[in-house]
């Protein structure tokens, strides 16, 4: 049994709500400080008074120095955008549009939203352990921005995303030049191969490297400041720097396919599972359109060699080679890759009526590669594969049959557009050698680099690589790697089909 009996119990939670109220009830007291007002004199004793009020002014100064500090924040950040903007305008016009510059906005803008959270983080860590706060102990930077901007847009316009991303989150610290600089060349780092990065574990080498380069000039600076003394700047800065770049390969491996959903963009990594065999689209080719299959498969090789050798990108082309003709599933049997000797449908067919089968097969394939929610730069490739060429041998057949008078050309022609980037150009001259030159049958009469060299020229002097972005330069380097190719296969001399023939045009085209 106790002897002593408590007679007053602490109550803890009816105390805590007791001092609120009581609290709630105390009316604010104001101190008003007239401008110019002598609040203490040197010499003077400092009462409570007094004291109570030089820390209320001290207050006020620091909130208004955190005020102005954030719209200068503010003002150089919309400054540095513009100014990116502008760079990206001039040095890239071509991905110059709306998307693409809100895309940059937007990853610029979570560059330095997970700088500054990363940083909040650290800070209450410190102080929750109670350890001293440095403001360059908790500065994680982080290089997402030029990473994405050099998968989805360009390398030029990755370098530009560098000068927010380093200048920005550095404008508050002591030492911003710790930063700026070494941020800066390291961002630029990370996107030098990022465009050739064909699996996600590359996306992590490309930021570690972004992050080991970070973490050098960060040592080299603080060695030229303080010597070789070891200081914890010294141990920190380093692994701060690497733990941003795990950091920025985690989310850019996260959010990439969300990105790709949102902003319809592509990368290696999309066509890299494009071009794998079990793609629904080309078993569908095996089975049911097997000489188109091969005929793909091809110009897919064909496109990938060329584009490697002018600096293009070789997975889009090789891709877009693969489901160009992805249209003709839709009627197989029309085009001769697919048909048994001897027959051929368009015998008994009006020659407009097969020009409408062959035009057909590309709206066909833009409606498939939408279906199967192919790439748009896929899709490009498949509406711009033929560009507005003239099908020769249907368009010369009506002539004869309703004279020339009565024959409207853009009835023979196809749709287009011409093409208008590198890699759909490079596919539309696989596609128009190996056709013509798959449908050779006796060997002596033509040469085969003399047939590759004029499909070529035919081609460029018909205009349809005017918007393709392609050079002379170029087109003599694709020339001859095609001459490379295809001599491995068809060897030395192949008979060339003129254009009165015609059958290239149902076959491969």
């Amino acid at each position: 049994t106790k002897v002593i009996k408590p007679n007053y119990v602490f109550q803890k939670e009816k105390t805590e709500t007791l001092w609120n109220e009581a609290e709630s009830k105390v009316k604010p007291v104001y101190i008003t400080l007239q401008k110019g007002e002598i609040i203490v004199k040197k010499g003077e004793k400092v009462s409570p008074e007094v004291a109570k009020k030089i820390e209320i002014l001290r207050k006020e100064k620091s909130r208004g120095k955190a005020l102005n500090k954030y719209i200068s924040l503010f003002l150089l950040s919309v400054t540095l955008f513009f100014l990116m903007v502008k760079l990206y305008k001039i040095t890239s016009p071509s991905a110059f549009n709306l998307k693409n510059v809100i895309f940059s906005f937007s990853i610029v803008t979570l560059d330095i939203l997970l700088i500054r959270g990363f940083t909040f983080i650290a800070k209450l860590l410190l102080e929750t352990l109670n350890l001293p706060v440095n403001e360059h102990l908790v500065y994680v930077p982080v290089v997402t921005s030029t990473v994405f901007a050099s998968m989805f847009i360009t390398k030029k316009v990755a370098t530009i995303h560098t000068f927010p991303v380093a200048i920005i989150p550095s404008f508050i610290l002591s030492k911003p030049e710790l930063f700026i600089v070494p941020v800066a060349i390291g961002s630029i780092f990370s996107c030098i191969d990022s465009r050739k990065y064909r699996d996600r574990n590359a996306i992590y080498k490309s930021a570690l490297s972004a992050g080991t380069v970070i973490s050098a000039l960060q040592i080299l600076l603080l060695v030229y400041s303080n010597g070789l003394k070891v200081t914890p700047e010294m141990v920190a800065l380093p692994t701060l720097a690497i733990l941003g770049s795990l950091v920025t390969g985690i989310v850019v491996n996260g959010l990439s396919p969300l990105l790709i959903y949102l902003f319809k963009f592509s990368t290696d990594m999309v066509y890299m599972e494009l071009i794998n065999l079990n793609h629904p689209l080309l078993r569908k080719f095996i089975l049911r359109a097997p000489g188109t299959y091969n005929h793909s498969v091809m110009v897919a090789t064909l496109a990938e060699a060329a584009a490697e050798a002018i600096g293009a990108n070789a997975l889009l082309a090789k891709a877009g080679g693969l489901f160009h003709d992805i249209g003709k599933l839709k009627n197989p049997q029309a085009f001769v890759e697919n048909q048994s000797e001897g027959v051929n449908i368009h015998d008994k067919l009006p020659p407009e009526k097969s020009a409408a089968i062959l035009r057909a097969h590309v709206e066909y394939g833009e409606e498939l590669g939408r279906k199967y929610k192919l790439p748009e730069r896929i899709i490009d490739i498949i509406k711009q594969h033929h560009g507005t060429k003239l099908m020769k041998y249907f368009y010369h057949k009506a002539k004869e049959m309703y004279g020339e008078k009565k024959v409207d050309e853009k009835k023979f022609r196809y749709p287009g557009p011409k093409p208008q980037f590198k890699e759909a150009g490079i596919v539309m001259l696989a596609d128009t050698v190996e056709a013509a030159i798959r449908s050779m049958k006796d060997k002596g009469d033509f040469n085969l680099n003399e047939a590759i060299h004029r499909l070529i020229m035919e081609t460029i002097e018909d205009g349809q690589l005017n918007q393709s972005g392609l050079s002379l330069k170029d087109i003599s380097m694709i020339e001859k790697v095609f001459k490379k190719v295809l001599s491995g296969i068809y060897h030395n001399r192949v008979e060339y089909p003129e254009e009165t023939n015609g059958r290239e045009n149902i076959k491969g085209n």
